[in-house]
């Protein structure tokens, strides 16, 4: 009998991550080829991650294989001339199934770690790759396959404390490097852990259906339109999207999208901040708690949510005395556009008054 070989979790350099900012944005025709193999090398890594022969190496693993379905909801209503708007709806029954944490601690329990990610992901050993002050790590609990995290090397660093630009940098470079989608959620604005400063980092060659890659919905320039705040030709705000935003583009779109945090922060609001490619997206937030979490999910809207991309699993509702368990196949399979749309809307607000200091 042929004995099952273990595979053993790799990690990667990422090429070209001790460039400068300048040098990644305006060199990225030149450092296509070394994208196209950073690429390849994190999305092989990222595999040997998960729970295969879990624990036999003494890593830590992610907690499932993800089982993802995906579908497009359309809205109903599209504007003449233009394409049908719609969200992308995932149904992960391996989320659902995921191992719970037991209640119970014994008195012999070790010291408490400073977070969950250091606990559950940092001390395991579970690093894909470095880059400026961030760790590349896999995420625990995968939205989907190559779903990933980069979390700051510093404990100080936690998800309350002002972004700095280098940070946002840094964002933007692996963003570039790796092809990759990332999005930030401080307090407030998304499920988060508050003690320590974690990206989500998610892969676009995941959003496939028969056999294509699908834009995120608030990136699909043939429907969400664009326009210039006060003839700048760096400083956008959507059009055409449920959810208004501010895009900052360039070299210094790190500065500007820290000062326009800056000015929410002063009006009590939370942000999400999404970066795509050399592209900086600063979202405001619903300063009312209660429109964090989604009526009709049960989940906090965070920055995927915000994007076009709805997550969807089990629920429970409390319908007087009965509590009743609601299937994520069920919501997966009557969730509409409209829901979803009402819902993200409700947890932003309008940027008129940021958009007016650039």
């Amino acid at each position: 009998m042929t004995k099952k070989l273990m595979t053993k979790p790799r990690q990667i350099k990422i090429i070209g991550k001790e460039k400068s900012l300048d040098e990644v944005i305006e060199g990225v025709i030149v450092l296509d080829e070394i994208i196209e193999k950073n690429k390849h090398n994190y999305r092989q890594a990222w595999k040997t991650w998960l729970p295969t022969n879990k624990g036999k190496d003494r890593l830590g693993r992610m907690a499932y294989v993800p089982v993802v379905c995906m579908r497009k909801a359309y809205s109903e209503i599209a504007e003449q001339n233009s394409k049908e708007p719609y969200f992308i709806f995932i149904l992960n029954q391996g989320r659902d199934e995921r191992p719970k944490s037991a209640k119970k601690h014994s008195k012999k329990a070790k010291k408490k770690s400073h977070c969950k990610l250091c606990k559950n992901i940092l001390k395991k050993g579970m690093i894909i790759s470095e880059i400026d002050d961030y760790y590349l790590t896999p995420n625990g609990y995968p939205y989907h396959n190559c779903a990933s995290l980069l979390i700051h090397k510093s404990k100080k660093r936690d998800q309350k404390s002002e972004i700095r630009p280098e940070e946002i940098a840094t964002w933007i470079k692996t963003s570039i490097l790796l092809n990759q989608y990332l999005f930030y959620n401080s307090l407030h604005a998304g499920a988060s852990i508050i003690e320590h400063q974690h990206i989500q980092m998610v892969d676009p060659m995941e959003m496939k259906m028969d056999h294509k890659i699908i834009s995120y919905p608030i990136f699909e320039d043939s429907i969400v339109k664009r326009q210039r705040v006060n003839e700048k030709s760096d400083v956008f705000r959507l059009t055409n999207y449920p959810v208004d935003a501010l895009v900052f583009t360039g070299r210094d779109s790190p500065h500007k999208a820290v000062y326009a945090t800056r000015i929410l922060r002063g009006m009590n609001a939370a942000y999400n901040i999404l970066v795509n490619k050399d592209e900086v997206l600063v979202v405001g937030r619903n300063k009312n708690p209660d429109r964090e979490t989604s009526i009709c999910m049960r989940r906090k809207v965070g920055g995927y949510e915000i994007t076009g991309v709805a997550l969807l699993g089990d629920i429970e509702e409390r319908f007087g005395k009965t509590q009743i368990k609601i299937h994520g196949a069920k919501l997966f399979s009557n969730m509409s556009y409209d829901i979803v749309r009402k819902n993200i809307a409700g947890a932003t607000i309008p940027l008129d008054s940021v958009a007016k200091h650039f």
